[in-house]
């Protein structure tokens, strides 16, 4: 049984928190202020907080600073959405944040990410122990490295389960749109050094607001899972597929050929159209529309303009989107010099 201190104005998010956490018997102390909530600290005691980064209209890192300042043995999980920058992401290892949640969040990641933060308590509880002793006793050479090798790796492991949090969308597992034009990026890079053809198909869900209001997010989710599979099931290894936006897809396909993309594309609207997702007996069917960019680069190319590609394919989109469902655009084939 530990205690946690939760700090977070979203409400609904601060009740479901608290009920995880007091079913396994912790005990909770909660606030939606964030000055309120850091001066609860000394009453409180707690073994962890958990702390809205938004909160107090986006103060939440300069009081997890503080906390850090003041209160050091106490760790801190930051809670904020997947789409924060990468500068958002350092400022908070910086100040040595002990891990961040992302909301909304998974019930199975929040509490492992809890678990690691209190695990982490235990460990400074353990240390200033350690500390304690070592004023009365010698401690080995071996022994300290030892122990900062350890740490050394479990902070590795953060870091990379971080890193790969940081990059993949949780519901799908695939790229977030920011990884994805990151990796775009080296891709043109090496298409404009031999002279390739970079080819995105960008994918959108025809009428997703009207399946998650008749049938429930649940199955709009279940439709997003069916789309993200038929679209990883037809690219290739080294091509980079993404989640670009809520209902939205997008996949940066190298070295293909001019006269494929038609037929590839149809293929992929046939098996979008062909799928059914079953709810109580009653099939669900969905379409998506198809805008497609085509580019062959040059090596006379400036990389001032490499976010054009992923213009051409919105604009091809659009105009999909103006024909009706399920239908395909594609932009004409530009040299890129």
């Amino acid at each position: 049984m530990a205690t946690i201190l939760i700090i977070e104005q979203r409400k609904e998010t601060l009740e479901r928190m608290t009920a995880l956490l007091t079913d396994r018997r912790h005990v909770t102390h909660k606030s939606i202020d964030g000055r309120e909530g850091y001066d609860m600290i000394p009453e409180v005691k707690p073994d962890l907080v958990l702390l809205d980064a938004d909160i107090n209209q986006g103060l939440g890192m300069k009081i997890a600073e503080r906390i850090k300042n003041e209160h050091p043995n106490v760790p801190v999980i930051l809670l904020t959405t997947p789409y924060k920058t990468k500068e958002f992401i350092d400022q908070g290892m910086n100040i040595s944040v002990d891990g961040f949640i992302f909301i909304p969040f998974d019930e199975i990641d929040f509490l492992t990410k809890v678990y690691i933060g209190l695990k982490i308590r235990s460990h400074i509880n353990e240390n200033n122990i350690r500390g304690e002793r070592i004023e009365t006793l010698e401690v080995s050479l071996e022994q300290i490295e030892a122990k900062l090798k350890e740490k050394d790796e479990r902070v590795s492991v953060l870091e990379e389960k971080l890193e790969a949090e940081r990059s993949t969308d949780m519901l799908t597992g695939l790229l977030h749109q920011r990884e994805f034009l990151h990796r775009l990026e080296a891709l043109i890079y090496e298409a404009v050094r031999f002279e390739e053809t970079v080819v995105l198909f960008l994918y959108d869900i025809d009428h997703l607001d009207t399946i998650n209001s008749e049938f429930g997010r649940a199955i709009g989710d279940k439709v997003l899972l069916e789309l993200a599979a038929i679209v990883g099931d037809h690219s290739r290894k080294e091509d980079i597929v993404a989640r670009f936006a809520d209902d939205a897809f997008i996949v940066a396909y190298k070295r293909m050929r001019e006269d494929f993309i038609e037929p590839i594309a149809e293929r992929l609207r046939s098996a979008i159209e062909q799928c059914e997702i079953d709810v109580d007996g009653v099939r669900v069917k969905f379409t998506a529309c198809l805008g497609i960019s085509c580019n062959k680069y040059l090596r006379s190319f400036r990389m001032d303009q490499k976010d054009s590609p992923v213009h051409e394919a919105i604009i091809a989109l659009k105009n999909a989107k103006r024909r009706g469902t399920g239908k395909i655009y594609i932009h004409p084939l530009t040299k890129k010099a």
